[in-house]
């Protein structure tokens, strides 16, 4: 049994750390757990940023993420904490 992580499980990682994160954010914000979100980010890491966009649409669909993009100049309040770097990020709910 080989219990090496390789490169794509770390990014599968990191992406289910975020699903966690941005979940735990929905609460924070005060999100009915059916409300649909909009989601914005940007990391300067390059593992997490791959990471991200790899599995985005699984993130969005955990998430209940009408979008779930890389920040294109777009604003990014928010931050946490994610993959042993800062991920920035806005979060909004979807009218």
């Amino acid at each position: 049994l080989d219990t090496k992580l390789d490169a794509p499980l770390r990014r599968e990682g990191i992406a289910r750390d975020a699903i966690n994160l941005f979940n735990s954010v929905r609460k924070e914000k005060g999100f009915e757990v059916s409300d649909r979100v909009r989601v914005v980010w940007t990391c300067g890491d390059t593992e997490v940023a791959t990471a991200l966009g790899e599995h985005a649409a699984l993130v969005a669909r955990e998430i209940l993420a009408t979008a779930f993009t890389a920040a294109d100049g777009a604003e990014t309040p928010d931050e946490a904490p994610l993959g042993g770097s800062t991920l920035q990020f806005s979060i909004a709910r979807e009218h």
